[in-house]
């Protein structure tokens, strides 16, 4: 059982400002009162945020160095293609054998050391994953498919109807700039997964919005979809930048989700992002520029 805590001198951040006061917990919640027998923390001069929320990564694979094999990719295809031809080579051979549960654990760590203490992996939901010394908590009740390059249309159809009506069900889609990530959309379409309770789509850096709920990107690399189909959309920008030179939003062209629609932000692994939760945010600073009340 986790002791309580009593922790003093901290200033708690509440949303909008910061205030100097104690905090209490009973072992597992943050609760009103103290509770008996707690242990007293002292940490007058920091100050304790709630815990991120990372919509996205493959924890198993955040000990690989980031790798990309050419200077900017047109759809994330190329790039797995670039990658799964180098597995048997050093380093990726000697980081393949790894165990898997210390695999998981760098993954976890990563994300617990820059404050996301909630998770949404996007492979399968290994057992490890909810051992209690795991370093943080990830999401149990999804459905997944990675994407259109590495499952079938059948093997896309099954998981998706596998799923419960309730539960998120996550898909890579559109992760390119050319005409293969423009129409992925219409196929996930007319396979009828797409639904307001339940698709999430991860990366969409070839899609577009049109009208005044819309995302407006070129329209030589795009596809029209309402956001308003689907549960949610996950932004990697770090990973967009680095794979595709694009991502959802930038300075020449920042609109985005109102924000009545479901937007996540995601770290991705480290095999292509910058680092964790954290660059992701400075990403999505600089990609609002001075827009900065639309990144809060």
């Amino acid at each position: 059982m986790v002791r309580p805590l009593h922790i003093r001198g901290a200033h708690i951040w509440d949303g909008k400002e910061t205030a100097q006061r104690d905090l209490y917990t009973d072992g597992d919640r943050v609760v009103a009162a103290p509770v008996n027998g707690a242990q007293i923390v002292d940490l007058d001069g920091y100050t304790i945020f709630p815990g991120l929320i990372n919509a996205h990564d493959h924890l198993e694979l955040n000990h690989y160095p980031r790798s990309k094999f050419r200077e900017r990719y047109d759809n994330a295809r190329q790039w797995h293609d670039d990658m799964n031809v180098r597995l048997n080579e050093e380093p990726y051979k000697s980081l393949r054998a790894y165990p898997l549960w210390d695999k998981l654990f760098i993954g976890g760590l990563k994300n617990l050391l820059c404050g996301a203490t909630t998770v949404a992996h996007h492979n399968p939901p290994h057992k490890d994953l909810w051992r209690k010394d795991f370093p943080v908590r990830v999401l149990k009740q999804y459905g997944w498919s990675h994407s259109f390059y590495l499952a079938t249309d059948e093997e896309i159809v099954r998981s998706y109807h596998s799923t419960p009506k309730d539960w998120p069900w996550f898909i890579h889609l559109a992760e390119g700039t050319d005409d293969v990530a423009a129409r992925e959309y219409a196929r996930l379409e007319k396979l009828n997964c797409i639904d307001l309770n339940k698709t999430v789509m991860i990366h969409c850096v070839g899609m577009r919005k049109k009208g005044q709920h819309f995302i407006h990107l070129p329209e030589n690399q795009a596809v029209d979809f309402i956001a308003d189909d689907v549960r949610g959309v996950i932004w990697c920008p770090t990973t967009n930048l680095y794979l595709l030179g694009k991502t959802l939003v930038d300075n020449e062209n920042n609109s985005i989700f109102p924000i009545t629609n479901a937007l996540g932000l995601g770290s991705d692994s480290r095999l292509t992002s910058e680092g964790d939760l954290l660059s992701e945010l400075k990403a999505t600073y600089e990609c609002f520029g001075s827009n900065s009340d639309r990144a809060a």
